[in-house]
């Protein structure tokens, strides 16, 4: 399968009404702020390069523009062009429209010529990969399906047995539980301040005790995604309202219950929808409505909040600080040469994104809560430890400039083929796995860091597919010979 095929598939058809306006939307608002950026020459601060940004975002519009036959269906090709979007053209559009504020103001002066020539570049390799075809062996599709008894079988036993894996875990360790709060405390000011870290510190009183609240946190978050799943698919067999109506309620449960942050939460809920779309026949066009809708209401919920304190800015200022922290815009990339310059360093945290992955890395390695990628960020772009450390930024510290994208570049082209793979497939299981997959990876060209993207492939994506793979393993070749 590539995208030869895929094309051939897309090509005859019309272009639907929801795409050809998101489309008219992007060249417009790209338009208006390369207008909008004339207005920033003259400044010293680096912001006088900001036109630079929305010409680089036209010309991977231009160059991936037969991606937009897949649009709604690719979901990984429309989260990469959407947060390729929001860098590229909004960001800059809010720092004109505001006062031009600085998320890290440490040497910010000279950091932010590099980081806006560094998304620009970025954009060549992501245009690049969105513009490539991409391949994936047919027998990755030749597995098991959900009517096979045997494989449904095997999935019954086997969710029998970590579902009472889990209620054991939780008894030995039921202090993680506080690791999660109901939506009806939202109100609470430590709301998403109680970390795994927190939690283990203070109630391990024994090494027994410890080895269970930090095994309880890694078999907690793969089981979050997949018991909502398997309960999802089995509900489907019997087709009624009541049934469809409970299965939505499952999809969205990673938002009524929430750990230590709310994006996690929002992505696992994303994956159940896509799956309940999936389950219930629902076209994918309504999943570009979806995206439409959330997008709207985080608009509105920071819009609200913005006006809900008084602030002595004004709210093209604060829009353009959010968009800036939670997309790591080009002040945050940036900020990667406030690290120090010293070998031992690039070797070491490169080394960290892959090691943080490992369960009981710390024990494993003896490393402490506070050896990581973001603390190191932080703490040399003074700022509080709430910042990630932007893939692209990171990139260019472990690869040099040159090569700064090739994680970008990489994440990108997975999340296409995944998304793919997740479309071709017709077993839910392996459509849910291929989906999560997909989404972490476009996420990690701007949203997540590299750690936080790796470490949910490792800890999540991972112990699913095994289960997954367990129960409906791949055809054998007489069987897709027979085919």
């Amino acid at each position: 399968m590539n995208d030869k095929i895929l094309y051939n598939r897309y090509k005859n058809r019309n272009f639907n009404e929801i795409t050809i306006l998101i489309g008219a939307v992007l060249v417009f608002v790209t338009l208006f702020t390369c207008i909008l950026s004339l207005k920033a020459f003259g400044r010293s601060d680096g912001c006088e390069l900001f036109l630079f940004l929305p010409i680089s975002f036209g010309y991977l519009l231009v160059i991936s523009r037969w991606r937009f036959l897949q649009f709604p269906i690719n979901i990984g090709a429309v989260i990469v062009v959407g947060i390729e979007f929001v860098k590229l053209v909004l960001v800059p559009m809010f720092y004109v429209l505001s006062d031009y504020p600085k998320t890290i103001v440490y040497n910010a002066e000279y950091n932010d010529y590099y980081g806006i020539i560094l998304q620009a570049y970025e954009a060549i390799w992501i245009g690049v990969s969105l513009n490539q075809g991409f391949r994936y062996k047919k027998n990755k599709l030749d597995v098991a399906q959900c009517d096979d008894k045997k494989s449904n079988g095997r999935m019954r036993y086997l969710v029998v047995l970590l579902l009472a894996a889990t209620c054991f875990i939780c008894v030995v360790a039921p202090e993680i539980l506080a690791n999660y709060r109901s939506i009806l405390d939202a109100s609470d000011s430590q709301y998403t301040n109680i970390e795994q870290s927190y939690i283990v510190d203070k109630y391990a009183t024994s090494t027994i005790k410890k080895l269970f609240l930090v095994l309880a946190n890694y078999w907690l978050k793969p089981m979050r995604l997949l018991f909502p799943a398997v309960a999802m698919i089995l509900l489907r067999k019997h087709k009624s309202k009541l049934c469809k109506m409970i299965s939505m309620i499952l999809a969205v449960s990673p938002m009524l219950i929430i750990d230590g942050t709310v994006a996690r939460s929002l992505y696992f809920t994303l994956v159940l929808l896509l799956l309940y779309f999936h389950l219930y026949k629902i076209n994918n066009k309504k999943m570009i409505l979806l995206f439409l809708a959330a997008a709207i209401f985080i608009f509105v919920y920071w819009l609200v909040r913005f006006y809900a304190v008084e602030r002595d800015y004004t709210v093209f200022t604060y829009f353009a600080e959010k968009l800036n922290d939670y997309f790591c815009g080009f002040n945050i990339v940036g900020a990667t040469l406030n690290l120090p310059s010293e070998l031992e360093y690039h070797v070491k945290y490169f080394a960290y994104d892959f090691i943080r992955t490992i369960p009981f890395c710390n024990t494993i390695f003896g490393l402490e809560s506070t050896d990581t990628v973001r603390n190191f960020f932080n703490a040399f772009s003074h700022t509080t430890g709430g910042q990630i450390a932007s893939t692209l930024g990171m990139g260019s510290y472990y690869l040099t400039p040159l090569f700064a994208p090739l994680y970008s570049y990489i994440f990108s082209k997975k999340a296409i083929s995944y998304s793919a793979l997740a479309e071709d497939i017709e077993n839910p299981y392996y459509k849910l796995v291929y989906s999560f997959i997909a989404l972490y990876f476009a996420l990690g060209i701007g949203i997540n860091d590299i750690s936080t993207t790796l470490s949910n492939l490792v800890q999540v994506a991972l112990p699913i597919y095994i289960v997954v793979r367990l129960a409906y393993p791949r055809a054998q070749k007489e069987e897709r010979n027979r085919a």
